[in-house]
C-alpha cells in the first residue's frame, strides 16, 4: 500500500583520533530530518541549486522512483566557466547509466567521483567514460548498459555521483539527460546547463575591458612584460605570443 514515500537523513559528524588508534566520528548539530544528504551541499555553499524529479509515483505506478540532481556554475575568468553536478538517487531501482549535458565540443577537466563499493560487493568500481558526443552535442558520462555487465558501477539508488568540468559556455537553463540503467529509457530533465549555442564575440585581447583593442591595450602588455598582468594565451607569463595577439586583434570591436 501506498502510505508514504521513502526517505533520507543526514547529520553532520567530524572525525577524531588518528591511524594507529582508530578513529571516532562525533555527531554535531541536529539531523536534518527526511532531508537528503545531498543538501548539505546546498547548506554549506547556499548558491547550490538542487532539483527533484520523479520517474513514477507509488500512487500512480505501485513505484516511488525520486532522484536530485545539484549544480553549481562558477565564473573562473579569461572567459571560462566551472560546472558541477551531483546526482542523488533516492529510491529509482532502474539506477541511471550515463549523465549528459550540452556542450559545444570545447571543454576540459572532465572529472567525475564516486563512493566505491566494499566489504565483498558485486558491483564494479570502474570509473565511467567521459568523452563528446558529436551526434548529440553534449559531453557524456557512462557506465556500461545492463546488458553489457549487469554489475557495472551504475548509479544505483541511495547513492550518488558528481561530475565536473569547465567549458566556455556559459550558463542557461535548458535540459540535461540520463538514461537508466536497467531499461535504458532515456529521461530529459530542466536544469541548468551550458549554453551550448553561445557565440563569444567578445575580443581576446582586450585587457581593459573596453570593447576595442587598441593602444591601452598595448601599454598593458608592454607594461606588465615577464609577469601574468597582460597574459592573453593562458601561459601565466606576458611575452611575445600576448604582443602578437594584440596586433592580430587591432581594431576588434567587442559587443
Amino acid at each position: 500500500a501506498c502510505m508514504s514515500f521513502n526517505n533520507a537523513s543526514y547529520r553532520e559528524v567530524t572525525r577524531s583520533g588518528n591511524l594507529n588508534n582508530g578513529y571516532d566520528l562525533n555527531l554535531i548539530n541536529s539531523t536534518r530530518q527526511m532531508v537528503p544528504a545531498i543538501y548539505a551541499w546546498q547548506e554549506i555553499d547556499p548558491s547550490v541549486e538542487i532539483r527533484t524529479f520523479e520517474l513514477s509515483r507509488c500512487s500512480t505506478s505501485g513505484l516511488n522512483e525520486t532522484f536530485h540532481i545539484g549544480v553549481k556554475v562558477c565564473d573562473i575568468g579569461n572567459g571560462m566557466w566551472h560546472y558541477e553536478y551531483a546526482v542523488y538517487n533516492l529510491d529509482c531501482d532502474r539506477a541511471f547509466q550515463s549523465f549528459e549535458v550540452p556542450v559545444n565540443g570545447t571543454y576540459e577537466n572532465a572529472e567525475q567521483a564516486f563512493a566505491v563499493y566494499h566489504s565483498n560487493e558485486v558491483y564494479a568500481n570502474e570509473a565511467w567514460s567521459a568523452g563528446y558526443d558529436s551526434s548529440a552535442g553534449t559531453l557524456k558520462w557512462n557506465s556500461d548498459t545492463f546488458a553489457q555487465n549487469e554489475e557495472a558501477n551504475a548509479l544505483r539508488w541511495n547513492t550518488m555521483h558528481t561530475f565536473s568540468f569547465d567549458t566556455s559556455d556559459p550558463p542557461v537553463e535548458g535540459q540535461a539527460m540520463l538514461n537508466t540503467f536497467k531499461d535504458g529509457a532515456e529521461i530529459m530533465v530542466n536544469m541548468i546547463v551550458p549554453n551550448a549555442d553561445f557565440v563569444d564575440n567578445s575580443c581576446a585581447s582586450d585587457l581593459n575591458g573596453d570593447n576595442v583593442v587598441d593602444g591601452q591595450d598595448l601599454a598593458k602588455v608592454l607594461a606588465f612584460w615577464g609577469n601574468a598582468g597582460g597574459d592573453i594565451d593562458g601561459d601565466g607569463t606576458t611575452g611575445g605570443t600576448d604582443l602578437a595577439a594584440v596586433l592580430a586583434d587591432w581594431g576588434c570591436i567587442g559587443e
